[in-house]
């Protein structure tokens, strides 16, 4: 925080008017105040007592140090002060929308890292101490980003190593694949030169001819079972169509009166055979004739 106030106090003598007079060597008094607000700052006012018979309001300039977190740093320049000791100030914080925060008072208290801070010169050493410091904190911040991209390139070679060394053996794979498919093209080739050089055996002209005639009579058999399998699907298929025209033509025929037609030949069959049993005595042992739906009686 001394580290803030000391910057704040530079970037204040640097910015406040040189109003004061060669002939005075009462060195500037610098107000400092960390904030810590729910609202932007939109003015800061120090409201000191003790450098003149009334209070004074001076406007304070603002550097933020946790803009998000609503943390900020008020410093403001006050010249012509004697005696430092007898200061009070109290910080009066505006925002937007009449928002405004009241700091109490307080008893001014010098900067920690000594008088020869409080002067021009002094500051303006300080401050050119902390641009080289920062500077050297830039140097330290890239040589480390720096480092942290060759870590993170490092990262990405290593996490890929394990699909090289995947491909890789699937590379070996492969080749030893070609190497045993040669090997077999190799051995085919021997089996079928040692094929054509062998001798024509004595029979091989009658054991030719036999299959030949084999062949032709393996062929007719086929034929044949296939012509019977045509015969035979064609005639179910022509009896199927019959069955189906039956029944397609007795489609629309009245059930009971079918009915009715048949219990009526059935009584004159029984009619006729009282009458033959009768007349005839053979007739007795005579073989009732079934009806058959399908004739028209």
């Amino acid at each position: 925080m001394n580290k803030l106030k000391l910057l704040l106090c530079s970037c204040a003598l640097l910015l406040a008017p040189r109003c004061v007079r060669a002939d005075v060597a009462v060195p500037p008094v610098f107000l400092s105040q960390p904030l810590q607000v729910s609202f932007a700052p939109e003015d800061v006012f120090f409201l000191v007592d003790g450098a003149a018979p009334t209070v004074q309001r001076i406007r304070a300039l603002v550097l933020p140090v946790n803009e998000a977190a609503g943390s900020f740093i008020a410093g403001a320049r006050l010249d012509g002060v004697s005696d430092p000791e007898k200061l009070h100030f109290a910080v009066l914080v505006l925002g937007k929308g009449n928002q405004f925060e009241m700091l109490p008072s307080q008893r001014f208290e010098p900067a920690a890292e000594g008088s020869e801070a409080q002067s021009v010169e002094g500051l303006q050493d300080a401050l050119a101490a902390r641009r080289s410091v920062l500077q050297s904190f830039n140097l330290q911040v890239q040589s480390q980003e720096e480092s942290l991209r060759r870590l993170r390139q490092d990262a990405e070679v290593i996490g890929n190593f394990g699909r090289v060394t995947e491909t890789s053996d699937e590379i070996e794979r492969m080749k030893m694949d070609i190497a045993n498919a040669e090997k077999s093209a190799q051995s085919m080739e021997m089996l079928i030169r040692m094929a054509a050089s062998a001798p024509v055996p004595k029979n091989a002209i009658a054991r030719e001819t036999q299959l030949t005639l084999q062949l032709g009579e393996l062929a007719q058999a086929a034929k044949s079972t296939e012509s019977a399998e045509m015969s035979r699907k064609s005639g179910m298929e022509t009896d199927l169509r019959q069955k189906l025209a039956i029944v397609e033509s007795s489609r629309f025929e009245d059930y009971d009166a079918l009915q009715r037609q048949l219990d009526e030949l059935r009584s004159k069959r029984e009619a006729l055979e009282k009458q033959r049993g009768g007349s005839s005595p053979a007739s007795a042992n005579a073989t009732p004739v079934a009806v058959s739906p399908d004739v028209d009686y």
